[in-house]
């Protein structure tokens, strides 16, 4: 990987800036109408402080982390935001300096990584379980979040305290079960992937524990009514020195495209081994979703061609990234269970991120997928995409003083068709340099509402969606 620069005019720089303070129940100026059913609350969480004292972090996901929450009830909204309580965060505070062993960015020498866990830095998943909003990073526990006043109440290790080396920050949810599969990478001689399913009332138990020699950088695992997929890209803990430290750094990890990706589908009810299969390298930072149909599996994902993505968000100024992001490409890898063979296929033409679809059919086909994509190559997200994979119909939108991201489906209703409802999404105003919420009809891609926050958001969120009538 190598680090590139760019001339173009950082329209996106106000991304990058720290939230200098926090924000309780700010209510907020809506542009147009919200939908009287559109009715509940946005979360997100991502990187949002990136300096202390004279330090800088050296990459995005490097800061410390923030929780955000956009309250919308009879067409009014609220905005709150606090940031998340974690060993991260505190030790930046009391040490007023960059805590040394930052998964992302500061490289920190082998004798210290030995000694030293790296602090938790919840800045990518995040979840509802147990009436609680749970934060996720690269290593360490889950942090717990209060829906209401988004204080920090406690941590979940995933595994033995101790023993968690990496994590894939986002889980998969069984809707039909209310059941989370999580992955974290364990130090057990030296490593294997355990596999852990966590239930709403609390009750927790490791569905399989999967020996590897070398573990990947998995971002995400899948998972259907019967099976759950684990994607491992050609992006393997070195040999050396991954080995003695107690927990992972992006500096443990090399590239090697010729081993290409290795997918493994297990079975949801015994864990046990159903097939493994090879195909093309790929990378990706994002969710993994998956369905089935008959003995196939179906992988989706936003895939890069290489980690490259990764050099893109690091702060070679000390300030900004560089100014050329590449663009994943929609893919479905399609797994067949009978001979162990899989196919990796574009789902669509153009480029995205963020792949979204009806939340109601979540670990089941799905015939609409929603995503942000770039207008040019290199550049952020510019605009928001609603594809249809059946049909190849794919409407689009864009406002040039804009940049969005974080698409989220809300369904119109429990009964209403698939992908019917509002598509909101976190975006820039490159203008005022701030942050507002877009509210678009998901079915015509057109514009109902923007909601006006009085800062910009870091870069960087992810989200979910709680409706009024859902438990918080």
């Amino acid at each position: 990987m190598t680090m590139t620069s760019s001339t173009r005019p950082l329209r996106h720089s106000p991304l990058f800036d720290s939230l200098a303070s926090e924000s309780t129940s700010v209510r907020l100026p809506v542009d147009g109408t919200l939908p009287s059913l559109l009715a509940g609350c946005l979360y997100a969480v991502g990187p949002a402080r990136f300096e202390i004292g004279r330090q800088h972090v050296h990459h995005l996901y490097d800061g410390a982390g923030m929780i955000h929450r956009l309250t919308i009830s009879d067409g009014a909204a609220t905005y709150s935001s606090r940031y998340v309580g974690s060993d991260y965060y505190r030790q930046m505070l009391t040490m007023q300096l960059i805590p040394p062993c930052s998964f992302f960015g500061t490289r920190a020498g082998i004798f210290r990584r030995i000694l030293r866990t790296p602090a938790v830095n919840p800045v990518v998943g995040i979840t509802l379980l147990q009436n609680k909003i749970e934060v996720l990073g690269q290593t360490g526990q889950a942090v717990q979040i209060d829906p209401e006043s988004l204080a920090t109440i406690g941590t979940r290790h995933d595994d033995v305290p101790g023993s968690c080396w990496a994590r894939a920050p986002h889980g998969a949810m069984d809707h039909s079960t209310h059941e989370q599969i999580r992955l974290t990478v364990t130090r057990r001689d030296p490593f294997a992937y355990t596999v852990g399913v966590y239930g709403d009332s609390g009750s927790t138990r490791t569905l399989r524990v999967l020996p590897v020699s070398h573990p990947a950088l998995v971002q995400g695992i899948g998972c259907t009514e019967h099976y759950i997929a684990i994607v491992e890209p050609p992006f393997r803990a070195r040999r050396f020195g991954a080995r003695w430290a107690r927990a992972a750094s992006i500096h443990d990890y090399s590239w090697d495209a010729t081993e290409g990706t290795h997918v493994t589908i297990l079975d949801r009810a015994t864990g046990s081994t159903v097939a493994e299969t090879n195909v093309r390298s790929l990378f990706t930072m994002d969710r993994v979703t998956a369905w089935e149909e008959g003995r196939t599996v179906t992988v989706e994902l936003a895939a890069y061609p290489d980690p490259s993505v990764i050099d893109s968000l690091a702060f070679v100024d000390g300030r900004t990234p560089p100014g050329e992001f590449p663009s994943p490409m929609p893919t479905r890898i399609v797994v067949d269970l009978a001979s162990s063979t899989g196919a990796c296929s574009p789902i669509s033409q153009v480029a995205g991120r963020m792949l979204a679809s009806d939340p109601r059919l979540a670990g089941h086909k799905h015939s609409v997928i929603f995503f942000d994509a770039a207008l040019r190559a290199g550049d952020l997200p510019g605009r928001l995409v609603r594809f249809n994979v059946e049909s190849g119909a794919l409407v689009a939108w864009q406002d040039e003083h804009l940049l969005p991201s974080m698409p989220l489906l809300v369904p119109a209703g429990s009964a209403s068709p698939e992908a019917s409802g509002w598509l909101v999404s976190m975006a820039l105003d490159v203008d005022s340099g701030t942050s507002l919420l877009v509210v678009l009809d998901a079915d015509t891609m057109t514009e109902i509402a923007r909601v006006c926050l009085p800062q910009a958001i870091p870069y960087g969120l992810n989200g979910l969606f709680i409706p009024a009538e859902a438990p918080t």
